[in-house]
Parts: structure tokens; C-alpha cells; sequence
């Protein structure tokens, strides 16, 4: 059977309604990411972050996977597909889709502030101050922000279930690659030339020769 990998991104989830970040109507003419998406802004407003990605979690419960996501599904009926995606929606296994990878996180999880191990589903339920995991700690979106790093998980398997002391297979080595990593150094600027020297005229000496 043929592995076929597909990578998806905020594209194909916008064809469900879905908002992307970037676009004209884009959730981030509506905030900015410091404020919302990332830990200092966590620890600085909880209240504003919980609220920014409930509302985000209801309009993901509101959405349909489109036509796109059923034809992948399909795919997968004849090929071994794995789906690497960025979208922290469920609409790819709403559709049916069984191995899929979400490098950002998952909205409709949540995770622990203590043990970031430790997610549950929330199921149509939201996140709010207090709410806390089984080790008593406040739970937060089970989302990978600005300044965190991508996890790796097992694509397909259950809540939390972070890749450790396991040899990688192709399809997670194929997708560790899909991350994207700052260039080296020296990709990054271009390596300074050095500027040719004028030559200086001697300037004569003593008077001048009648």
C-alpha cells in the first residue's frame, strides 16, 4: 500500500468557516498574538485568553468538514495516508481521517499547567478560571503558543500521548522535518566582502623642479 503524507494548513478549514489568522477578516485584526497566544499573556490575563479561545472552540463545535476533508478521507480507503496538520480544528477526524498529526495542538483539548503531559477532551465544554486537572491545577488550552515549542506526539494515538524514548518512524521523522527552524547564522545575513583599498598619491617633496 502507498504512504501518502498531506500536509494541511488554516486553507482548507476556511472552506468550513473557519477564520484564519492572516486574512482579510483574520482573527488578528481582531487581537494581537501578545495578547492572546502566548504564556506572558496567559499569566498577565487569563480571563482575556480563556475567552479568546472559547469563543474560537464554538465556532470549531459550529463547523462541518467541507469537501476537501471527506475527499482525504477517501484517499485513506485505498492508501496509508497520515495528514500533518497546523490547524488546531478537529475537522479532519470529524470526517473520518484515523492518523493525524497536529503540530499546534488541538482546540477542543486541554491540558494541565502542572503536567503538561497530562490532557483531557473537553467535549463541547470550554475552559474558565478555576477549572482545574486531576493533580488540582488550573487547565489551559491544550495549544502550542508563541515562544513554546512543538511537541511530538504519536500521530493517531490518544490524549498526551508525547513521543519518549521510542526509535522514530518515517512518518514522524517526515514530520519533525515539516517544522519549521531558524537558518544558521550565516543563511541569515550575507557574508561581508572586503571593500577594495584606494590607493593614496604620493605627494612630491621639496620644490618643484624649474
Amino acid at each position: 500500500m502507498k504512504r501518502v503524507v498531506v500536509i494541511s494548513g488554516a486553507g482548507i478549514s476556511a472552506e468550513s468557516g473557519l477564520k484564519t489568522f492572516r486574512g482579510a477578516d483574520g482573527l488578528w485584526r481582531g487581537y494581537r498574538p501578545e495578547e492572546v497566544a502566548c504564556p506572558e499573556a496567559w499569566r498577565r490575563n487569563p480571563g482575556l485568553v480563556f475567552g479568546f479561545y472559547n469563543e474560537r472552540r464554538k465556532a470549531v463545535r459550529e463547523a462541518q468538514p467541507n469537501a476537501a476533508h471527506r475527499a482525504l478521507v477517501e484517499l485513506e480507503r485505498a492508501h496509508d495516508v497520515r495528514i500533518v496538520t497546523q490547524n488546531v480544528d478537529d475537522l479532519h477526524e470529524r470526517a473520518g481521517s484515523t492518523r493525524v498529526l497536529h503540530l499546534h495542538g488541538e482546540i477542543r483539548k486541554a491540558r494541565s499547567t502542572l503536567d503538561p503531559t497530562l490532557v483531557t477532551h473537553l467535549g463541547d465544554g470550554d475552559i474558565n478560571l478555576g477549572d482545574r486537572c486531576a493533580q488540582g491545577s488550573q487547565i489551559r488550552p491544550h495549544i502550542v503558543w508563541f515562544g513554546e515549542s512543538v511537541r511530538r506526539e504519536e500521530p493517531g494515538c490518544g490524549a498526551g500521548s508525547a513521543r519518549r524514548r521510542r526509535p522514530r518512524t518515517g512518518f514522524e521523522a517526515h514530520s519533525s522535518r515539516c517544522v519549521s527552524h531558524p537558518p544558521p547564522r550565516s543563511a541569515q545575513t550575507p557574508p561581508q566582502l572586503p571593500q577594495p583599498q584606494r590607493r593614496r598619491r604620493s605627494r612630491p617633496t621639496g620644490r618643484p623642479r624649474p
